[in-house]
């Protein structure tokens, strides 16, 4: 029997409700509960506005959670002072989507590497020059990189350079917000193919926050599906295309055309309107939606429930 690997983060009931100003409350994040293991690379799935990116900032402590728990390497960061919390943020790095965003365009590509060696590991510049460029040789990238701004580099190669980064910090956990959106498509495959063999030569556990049904199910270990803020299944990405069960996981794979996809097969979107995450009452999000809803959808929340070996759905429908 393998050995299970040990739980790097742990996520329990986690909530965030923004107020607005007319007092009204928009629920993003509303009791979501996962684990990511060791070596693990677990994609989140959703609509644009279902919460992933709210989760990764609730996950980073950029956002504070209204309530639950973030519990990493065995310890709960959720109410963390900003000393103690800079300690654990060095065994955790974020990749974001839009490069340009991260780096300075004053910045040569050398100081921009070396930052984090400062802040976080108090390294020598001449060791974490060292690191540096064995971090550029492992993403495919010379050393001419280093003395070259930002606009002198495609995105691609900035994509390279922020993954060289947080990789150079040997981090417990990996986020990454939607970090191929802004690449042309043959340059995404090359980027997820050397995020997965850095990934997998280093041991790092991923959160990977994506709405590419292929890209997910190619390159994550496991998915969860988001939907208005809500956690609706958590399953194996080598069975999201044969074994999902939550209606609005099957209405995505309905309305997406994989490569593999029967050519003669329709696509389907999914119709009715998503209801506002201002004020929603207790029930299940999706109930507007689903075309399968019972009276019971409108007036409960249904719990996340294994209905088959790491299989979670949140469905009344499965009872």
């Amino acid at each position: 029997m393998t050995e299970e690997k040990r739980v790097v983060l742990d996520v329990e009931d986690l909530c965030k409700d923004f107020v607005l100003e007319n007092g009204s409350r928009l629920s993003a994040v509303d009791h979501v509960s996962f684990q990511i293991r060791e070596g693990e690379c677990f994609a989140v799935i959703g609509e644009s506005g279902c919460g992933k990116t709210t989760l990764a900032k609730l996950i980073t402590r950029v956002e504070e959670a209204t309530s639950g728990r973030v519990i990493f390497q065995d310890r709960d960061i959720t109410a963390l002072g900003r000393g103690k919390m800079k300690s654990v943020l060095r065994d955790m790095q974020m990749i974001f989507q839009n490069v340009l965003s991260v780096v300075s365009p004053k910045m040569k590509i050398q100081d921009f590497l070396l930052e984090p060696y400062r802040n976080f590991r108090l390294m020598p510049k001449r060791e974490a020059l060292e690191n540096i460029r064995r971090m550029l040789k492992s993403v495919r990238l010379t050393e001419a990189v280093l003395k070259k701004y930002p606009h002198q580099l495609s995105g691609g190669e900035l994509q390279r350079i922020c993954i060289s980064r947080a990789f150079g910090m040997n981090p417990q956990l990996l986020i990454c917000d939607e970090i191929t959106s802004a690449l042309d498509v043959s340059v995404q495959d090359d980027v997820m193919k050397l995020f997965r063999e850095l990934q997998s030569q280093h041991g790092i556990a991923c959160l990977f926050i994506c709405h590419d049904l292929a890209l997910v199910s190619n390159y994550s270990d496991r998915i969860m599906v988001m939907y208005l803020g809500q956690n609706v299944e958590i399953i194996d990405s080598a069975d999201l295309g044969t074994k999902a069960l939550h209606p609005y996981t099957r209405g995505l794979l309905q309305s997406f055309l994989f490569i593999s996809s029967d050519r003669g097969r329709a696509i389907r979107t999914i119709s009715g309107e998503p209801q506002s995450p201002v004020d929603v009452s207790a029930n299940c999000r999706f109930c507007t939606r689903c075309p399968k809803a019972s009276s019971r959808c409108f007036e409960e929340v249904p719990p996340l429930r294994e209905v088959g070996p790491g299989h979670y759905v949140a469905c009344f429908l499965l009872e």
